[in-house]
């Protein structure tokens, strides 16, 4: 999705600089992206933006295999969430906390 200015509607910080914007500030905002100031963007895209961002995770899944299998097992539970009912997702969390004890 492509970013548009808007008025923020909550507080938070800058994906570029991490500097603060307030409640009601103008801003980037993309689905996804997170919000830059408008001072920021160009300096964020040249860095590569969502591109960078998806970069350093896929960085961090590829060298942190603890992290990874967090990550493994976040997706499972919301997939047996969703198809199977929370009841079961619960008790194949339950059952491979147990396992990995």
């Amino acid at each position: 999705m492509k970013m548009r200015i808007i008025n923020s509607k909550f507080a938070g910080k800058c994906k570029h600089c991490e500097q603060a914007v307030a409640r009601g500030d103008q801003v980037w905002w993309g689905r996804g992206q997170g919000v830059v100031h408008l001072e920021c963007k160009g300096e964020w895209e040249m860095e590569g933006g969502p591109v960078a961002i998806q970069s350093s995770q896929h960085e961090r899944l590829m060298q942190d295999p603890e992290y990874a299998q967090g990550v493994r097992d976040a997706e499972d539970y919301k997939f047996n969430k969703q198809f199977f009912g929370e009841d079961y997702a619960n008790a194949i969390e339950n059952q491979r906390d147990f396992n990995d004890q």
